[in-house]
């Protein structure tokens, strides 16, 4: 496993292309009792991951990250998925809600800069339309609305989010209060 892992990681340098069909393989050694291996395929999977597979990729980067006991590697990949749903995230919505999960999995490697680029973003928009923006706002007030409504305990980061979104744009939440 180690050398093909090797191997696909010097492939993809050239062209990542042609890792793509063996990505569910790659993804697969996460599993891997072996560290070296796991450290191996994380490196591969940041490398080969595009707008076409990133939310394959980060969702299990997520669910592995869930599982993991090692700071280390907590920290490094807290930062690597936050820079692949910062360079290819396809929707703000789902830029959104993986930030949130990824707050919530492992709130204290979530830098200060991926909270305000997150604010960033339900502030500016990233649409060219208006009613998009307005769309995605609402979309966030009503999301931790009902997180809110949950009554499950959040990281402050969450919370300082939510509290900054709700006072922002409350009027656009479609609860009654």
């Amino acid at each position: 496993k180690y050398l093909g892992i090797t191997s696909l990681s010097s492939i993809v340098r050239i062209d990542a292309k042609f890792a793509a069909e063996h990505q569910m393989i790659v993804i697969d050694c996460l599993e891997d009792q072996d560290e070296t291996i796991r450290r191996k395929t994380l490196e591969l999977l940041y490398s080969m991951t595009n707008e076409k597979n990133l939310e394959v990729i980060v969702s299990r980067l997520l669910k592995f990250l869930g599982q993991s006991q090692d700071n280390y590697l907590k920290a490094d990949l807290v930062q690597r998925i936050c820079d692949l749903a910062q360079k290819f995230s396809r929707t703000p919505i789902w830029y959104f809600n993986t930030i949130n999960e990824l707050i919530e999995i492992e709130h204290k490697h979530v830098s200060d800069t991926t909270l305000q680029n997150t604010m960033r973003l339900i502030a500016e928009g990233q649409c060219e339309d208006e009613d998009e923006d307005e769309e995605l706002r609402a979309y966030c007030v009503n999301h931790y609305f009902n997180m809110l409504e949950s009554e499950k305990t959040y990281p402050d980061q969450l919370y300082k989010i939510m509290a900054w979104v709700i006072g922002e744009y409350g009027f656009l939440c479609s609860h009654s209060m």
